[in-house]
């Protein structure tokens, strides 16, 4: 609805209806500059996986940061197989369920514009985004990969267990012929320099 406001008028359903829902990977390839920018500034649109064990601190420091309402989240389960063997890195002692190798996580889904700027409030994007994302490195989460990272490169490294990852990209030569998961993933600007405004509307 704040994406496409026109998107519930019957002609648009009959006409463009199978287009929905909108994919937000899909959207940045065919934006301009300007509603890229809308993108980042004044909307949210993240997806992150955090461990249940920090579930209300979570809700509640997205409601703190960013006031998107109503919030997805439905579990999901993360295995422990061990460091470098995949891109995840394995639950903490303190997160797995008892008795087993996996841990109950749970994915945040953050979608629409902040509350603060429908009601005409300061909101900085870039402050908001990285203050949450210090609870997700704190706790051991991690975000999907469409979503626009207000992260430096070091700090999405220490997000993923990238080993694994780094000995294939070794074993066939992808170094200097492909780019890295960072290439890939982060932003086409600088999201962070660009939403370090405060925005009223």
């Amino acid at each position: 609805e704040m994406m496409v406001p026109y998107g519930n008028f019957w002609l648009f359903r009959y006409l463009f209806g199978w287009l929905l829902p909108l994919d937000p990977t899909f959207m940045k390839l065919t934006t301009t500059e300007g509603v890229r920018k809308l993108t980042y500034q004044k909307q949210v649109f993240q997806d992150i996986t955090l461990p249940m064990t920090d579930m209300e601190e979570s809700v509640k420091l997205a409601a703190e940061c960013f006031d998107v309402w109503p919030l997805l989240i439905y579990p999901c389960k993360e295995w422990d197989k061990g460091a470098g063997k995949g891109q995840l890195r394995p639950p903490r002692q303190s997160q797995k369920c008892p008795g087993t190798d996996w841990g109950m996580f749970f994915d945040l889904g953050i979608y629409g514009v902040p509350g603060y700027l429908i009601r005409k409030e300061p909101y900085n994007p870039s402050k908001a985004m990285r203050r949450f994302n210090e609870l997700v490195l704190s706790v051991g989460g991690h975000p999907f990969l469409y979503a626009d990272q207000f992260y430096h490169e070091a700090e999405f490294e220490q997000l993923f267990d990238l080993d694994l990852w780094r000995k294939v990209r070794v074993k066939y030569h992808a170094d200097g012929n492909f780019p890295g998961l960072w290439e890939k993933v982060r932003a086409e600007v600088d999201i962070i320099k660009g939403g370090d405004r405060v925005f009223f509307a």
